[in-house]
């Protein structure tokens, strides 16, 4: 069922018109979502039902993810409302040839998929942890032996990266000892993160590690800014190669992509529309 009007338009400065996509439900019979499922083992308790996109035919390029609350709102309005931001972005259309699902997942919206992914995880070291956050394409062979045989077992692709605090044994290299989760990719003989630069230098930060040198730039100010361009190829140890992340990702100047909604899971209605609960 469509959430939102069907595409329609408002006329802004000089007669241009606006239109919006309708979100759209992914049902249980939906390709995408079956692909989805299969490949990040997501199990029954995941709701799948209130995942959502912006295409009703032709490639899906955001999913969504919103809550059984707002996907009532969404139905029940759909012929009155037209709906602008609806829901948190939880994974990303990123298209390679050798890769086994176009999906990756979205920073933002990645504590929402977390406790139901259950197939292609990637558990980190903090060695490991520290390398993909310094390095743009560290190669497989720098990580540490276990983590290198859980790769050994994986194919090209997206994956989840966490790391997991020992608690059994105290690390005097970082006082930060929550679980940290990442959006990764699994190259053939390298790995990377889907994770802006000004991120990675947060997180080093919050773990007690300054950010190399390559990873920040003076500004005019004297300040030390993180750069926030991701997606560039050859950095780091991996380089390019095919079946690599740079294939896939889509772009925008300052950000790795800019969203079009997450916003908690609450939708933005136009104003002046009436909401039927």
């Amino acid at each position: 069922m469509h959430a939102g009007v069907r595409p329609g338009h408002r006329h802004g400065k000089k007669g241009r018109v606006y239109r919006e996509d309708p979100y759209v439900f992914l049902t249980d019979d939906s390709p995408v979502l079956q692909l989805i499922q299969s490949y990040y083992g997501l199990g029954d308790a995941f709701p799948s039902s209130q995942l959502l996109t912006r295409s009703v035919a032709g490639k899906k390029r955001n999913v969504y993810l919103t809550s059984r609350l707002v996907k009532e709102l969404l139905q029940r309005n759909e012929l009155h409302v037209k709906f602008i931001n609806v829901g948190v972005k939880v994974l990303a259309r990123c298209d390679n040839r050798t890769a086994s699902c176009p999906f990756r997942i979205c920073q933002e919206g990645i504590e929402s998929l977390v406790p139901f992914i259950s197939a292609n995880r990637l558990s980190l070291t903090l060695d490991d942890l520290l390398l993909v956050l310094r390095e743009p394409n560290p190669l497989s062979t720098g990580l540490a032996p276990p983590t290198q045989e859980t790769l050994s077992h994986m194919g090209v692709g997206p994956a989840l990266f966490e790391y997991t605090p020992d608690r059994s044994k105290e690390d005097t290299r970082t006082l930060y000892d929550h679980p940290i989760y990442l959006s990764g990719w699994v190259a053939r003989k390298s790995v990377r993160l889907y994770v802006d630069k000004k991120y990675r230098c947060h997180y080093l930060a919050m773990l007690g590690h300054e950010p190399p040198q390559t990873m920040c730039l003076a500004s005019v100010s004297g300040r030390r800014d993180c750069d926030s361009e991701e997606g560039r190829g050859g950095e780091g140890g991996g380089g390019k190669e095919e079946g690599d992340v740079e294939s896939g990702v889509e772009e925008k100047k300052g950000e790795v992509e800019l969203e079009e909604g997450g916003n908690g899971g609450t939708g933005e209605a136009v104003a002046g529309e009436e909401l039927r609960t």
